[in-house]
């Protein structure tokens, strides 16, 4: 165990995690934005959807008093937890390290991104979760983009899409802005036949056209979406010590949710990661061991606030 008596907060090391790029894939910081708060546990008010859409006699007669409109609210709670994981550089480690090595930022680098890849996986749970997010559909048979039987050529992607912004539009008055591809998603909408036969060459010749996600946010605009991420981060899911076994995080789903622009607690959004303490990272001497101990940590809550501003289409894909 380290020496908690010299352990310090390491600014440089601290600055440097904070300012880390998203690691390639992750998108739990999009679907969930920050929410800085001061407490590790505290509570929040919901405001009921109903009376903001609900439309009072508003004329006044003259000597008259204007009508009361009353509006309600509930609360819900989060509870922040901490997340670390720590490893030790040993002294002689160091004097064998060549350049380009640099063990401290390398050491941290790889812990971070552990950290975030826990966290990915965390919010990927909640996003998904068709028991939380109850508008959703599961697709079967020819209905799926990648079918072995059609091979996406009777699937309707873009009809899906229609349905699932309008199932959140009307019951909550906005339409999901952001929508969430896995992998598996992503491949089987491009080769399904409904997207090609929308996308055409210049002069209007038929061609083999590249989809990117510009594209399929130019194709899903009609319902609301701004915004089009493929979250193609990978997991090893095998124990140490035996063949690796990679796996994407997200699966073949696509989840459409409303956020918000400007995150906050009065804001409306699929949900939020409450903060009451950002990335920082300690070091410490650990004589006995010869070695230099770092732990890079957070202290945050993923909640999901606004279930109702969400959509989530499943088994778009057969595995074909």
């Amino acid at each position: 165990m380290p020496d908690f008596a010299s352990t310090h907060v390491d600014s440089i090391m601290s600055n440097f995690v904070r300012r880390y790029p998203l690691p390639v894939g992750m998108v739990a910081d999009i679907v969930m934005p920050a929410v800085n708060v001061s407490k590790e546990s505290g509570v929040f008010f919901r405001y009921d959807k109903g009376d903001t859409a609900r439309v009072p006699f508003t004329k006044r007669q003259i000597r008259s008093e204007s009508r009361t409109v009353d509006w309600r609210v509930d609360t819900d709670s989060y509870k922040c937890e901490e997340y670390a994981l720590n490893d030790l550089i040993d002294d002689r480690e160091y004097t064998q390290a060549d350049k380009p090595l640099d063990l401290r930022r390398d050491t941290v680098e790889n812990l971070q991104r552990l950290l975030r890849l826990d966290r990915e996986k965390r919010v990927y749970a909640l996003a998904t979760d068709a028991a939380v997010i109850t508008k959703n559909t599961t697709l079967a048979g020819t209905n799926q983009w990648r079918d072995a039987g059609a091979s996406g050529a009777t699937a309707t992607p873009l009809f899906d899409f229609e349905a699932g912004s309008e199932s959140v539009r009307v019951d909550t008055g906005v339409r999901p802005n952001l929508a969430i591809f896995g992998m598996q998603a992503w491949l089987a909408f491009q080769k399904t036949a409904q997207v090609l036969d929308r996308i055409v060459t210049p002069g209007g010749a038929w061609g083999s056209p590249t989809i990117t996600t510009d594209t399929a946010r130019t194709l899903l605009a009609p319902y609301g979406v701004t915004r089009v991420i493929v979250a193609d981060g990978i997991e090893n899911t095998a124990g140490f010590g035996v063949t690796d076994s990679f796996s994407d995080v997200w699966k073949d789903e696509v989840g459409l949710y409303y956020v918000t622009p400007s995150p906050g607690i009065r804001k409306v959004s699929f949900g939020f990661t409450f903060w009451s303490r950002q990335w920082q990272v300690k070091r410490s001497r650990v004589e006995r061991q010869h070695s230099d101990w770092f732990e890079p940590s957070y202290v945050a809550d993923e909640k999901v606030v606004a279930a109702d501003v969400a959509y989530l289409i499943s088994d778009v894909s057969d595995g074909s």
